[in-house]
């Protein structure tokens, strides 16, 4: 068990807090890195919640239409024609789904 101040429970003094269950000891660890206590007195002890850790997500850049060469959109124009779905095939070339409509408006 971890406890945490803040929640709905009433814990001494009139502190509250809420608690969770681990059931392994990589959770365990992330927990208590991210303001989670081993013991409720530990937990209403602290004067404000720890800040949670967030990793930040990777980001790629969209590639743009003039970044794609003649077999890509090619590629592409075949997929729109099985009727591929636009958001689908953006992803898998890492184009927003605006330039695969692009590629659709030449096949026009």
């Amino acid at each position: 068990m971890l406890y945490k101040k803040g929640g709905r429970h009433i814990g001494p003094a009139g502190n509250s807090y809420t608690y969770i269950g681990v059931d392994n000891e990589e959770s365990l660890k992330e927990l208590l890195a991210n303001g989670w206590f081993a013991t409720l007195e530990e937990a209403v002890a602290t004067s404000k919640p720890a800040p949670v850790k967030v990793e930040p997500e990777a980001t790629v850049e969209v590639r743009q239409y003039k970044d794609l060469s003649d077999d890509e959109k090619k590629e592409i124009g075949r997929r729109i024609l099985n009727g591929d779905k636009h958001g689908d095939i953006g992803k898998e070339y890492n184009v927003h789904h605006f330039t695969v409509g692009k590629v659709k408006r030449e096949l026009d």
